[in-house]
C-alpha cells in the first residue's frame, strides 16, 4: 500500500492480491467517522462512496441512492430517485456506474460497468452502484458536446455537471490499473487548495494507463480515513448522513495448490526430471511490523503413494509448516523468499516469484531451491490464486 497527496487531492494505491474491496455501511446510531474507526485494524482505508437519499438533522438510519451488494447479496437500502427501494429484479439506476468484485482475488475479478450490479454476471460479492463514470474499459468520459482535450471521449450528462466545478470541489472516487494489478482511491476535501479539477484528473489517469475510474458523492460528503486515521473529515451534517463506503481489508493470500517440476538442474537423484509434485499449499500475508512478505507453506505435494507428511519428510523438512520471509512485497517484478538461513541441512528459498495475470488463469510463478541431505532440489513453483 502506497499514498500520497498531490495539490490536496489525496490517494491510495493498493496491490489487489493482498487487498479485498468490501461495502462499508454506517452504523444507523453513529456518525461516519465513528463507525470507521470503531471497525478491526485490518480495514485500512475507507472512504464514503454513495449519495444520501436525504438530509437528516440527527444521527438516524439514512437511506441510499442505488444497489449496494454485500456477500452476495442484495443491500434493500438502497432507493431509486423516486424513494422506491432497489429491490431485486427491478431496476434501479440503469444508466449509472457500478465498481464490484466477485468472490475471487486477481485483479480481473474487479468489474466496473453500466447498470445495476445486481444483474452483472459474474455475481458480484460486493459492489456499489449509481457511481458517475471518469473512465470506463480505458475510455474517458466527457462532458455534452465533448471536450477536445479528451479526443475519442463519450459524452455523458455527469461531466456536464462535474467539468465546470472548481478545482477544490470535493471528491472521492476509486479505480483499477490492471496492467500492475493496483486498485486505487482518491479523496479531496471540500475547499482543498489548489486541488484538482476533473478534466485534469482524467488525463493524468489516463497517461497512467488506468483501465476503470469512477465518482462517488462529492462535495463536503468527501471522507478518507485510513490506518484509523481521519484524514479527511466530512461536514458536520454530511457525516450523520452518508452511510456507505468503499473499503479495504488488508487479507492473506491462500494458494489454490501448486506445483514443483522441471527437477532436471537437482542434485538429489530421487527428485529430478520425471517428477511433477502437486497439491503444494500454504499462505502469503504482508507484516505490517517489520514489513515485507511472509509465507506458510504447509505441504510440498505428495509423492505416488506416499502422503504429504512422507514426502516432506524425504525433503528433510522436519516439520510443517515451513516458514519463509521476504524483504519486499512486489509480487509484480518478483520477490525473493527464505527459510531460515541457521539450518545447516535444510533451506529453502523462492526466488523470482511474481504474478502471471492471464484471465481465469492467475497463478504466481518461480523458482523453488530445497537444500537438504542429499542434495538440492531446484525446480519451477507455480502458485494458482
Amino acid at each position: 500500500m502506497a499514498g500520497g497527496n498531490d495539490n490536496g487531492l489525496q490517494f491510495v494505491v493498493l496491490d489487489a492480491l493482498l487487498y479485498r474491496f468490501e461495502v462499508f455501511v454506517r452504523n444507523a446510531n453513529q456518525l461516519f467517522t465513528e463507525t470507521a474507526l470503531s471497525l478491526s485494524s485490518d480495514v485500512r482505508i475507507i472512504t464514503n462512496a454513495s449519495h444520501a437519499s436525504q438530509v437528516n438533522l440527527f444521527v438516524k438510519k439514512n437511506p441510499w441512492q442505488g444497489q449496494v451488494i454485500i456477500n452476495r447479496k442484495l443491500v434493500e437500502e438502497g432507493v431509486d430517485d423516486s424513494g422506491k427501494v432497489c429491490l431485486v429484479g427491478n431496476k434501479c439506476y440503469p444508466n449509472h456506474i457500478f465498481f464490484g468484485r466477485e468472490n475471487a482475488v486477481p485483479i480481473s475479478s474487479y468489474h466496473v460497468g453500466i447498470g445495476d450490479p445486481e444483474v452483472f454476471s459474474p455475481k458480484l460479492e460486493f459492489a456499489i452502484g449509481r457511481l458517475l463514470p471518469l473512465i470506463i474499459g480505458g475510455i474517458p468520459r466527457c462532458p455534452k458536446g465533448g471536450d477536445p482535450g479528451l479526443p475519442g471521449c463519450v459524452e455523458v450528462n455527469s461531466m456536464t455537471e462535474w467539468f465546470p466545478f472548481k478545482p477544490d470541489k470535493g471528491k472521492v472516487g476509486a479505480g483499477i490499473h490492471r496492467a500492475s494489478g493496483c486498485l486505487f482511491l482518491f479523496c479531496q476535501e471540500d475547499g482543498a487548495k489548489p486541488g484538482i479539477d476533473v478534466a485534469t484528473l482524467i488525463k493524468r489517469m489516463l497517461k497512467m494507463g488506468v483501465d476503470d475510474a469512477v465518482l462517488g458523492d462529492g462535495s463536503d460528503s468527501a471522507c478518507l480515513v485510513v490506518d484509523k486515521v481521519i484524514h479527511i473529515k466530512p461536514g458536520f451534517f454530511k457525516n450523520k448522513n452518508i452511510t456507505t463506503g468503499f473499503m479495504f481489508r488488508l487479507c492473506p493470500l491462500d494458494f489454490k495448490k501448486g506445483s514443483f517440476w522441471d527437477m532436471t538442474k537437482s542434485t538429489d537423484p530421487f527428485f529430478q526430471q520425471s517428477f511433477r509434485l502437486g497439491d503444494i499449499l500454504g499462505q502469503i500475508r504482508a507484516n505490517l511490523t517489520s514489513g515485507g512478505l511472509e509465507m506458510n507453506v504447509s505441504s510440498f505435494g505428495a509423492i505416488p503413494s506416499k502422503s504429504k507428511a512422507a514426502t516432506a519428510a524425504s525433503m528433510g523438512i522436519k516439520s510443517l509448516p515451513v516458514h519463509l520471509k521476504c524483504p519486499s512485497t512486489d509480487l509484480t517484478s518478483g520477490a525473493e523468499f527464505e527459510s531460515d538461513p541457521s539450518d545447516p541441512e535444510f533451506f529453502v528459498t523462492i526466488s523470482k516469484l511474481q504474478t502471471a495475470l492471464t484471465p481465469g488463469s492467475e497463478r504466481l510463478r518461480g523458482i523453488m531451491k530445497i537444500r537438504e541431505p542429499r542434495g538440492e532440489l531446484e525446480g519451477n513453483l507455480s502458485i494458482n490464486i
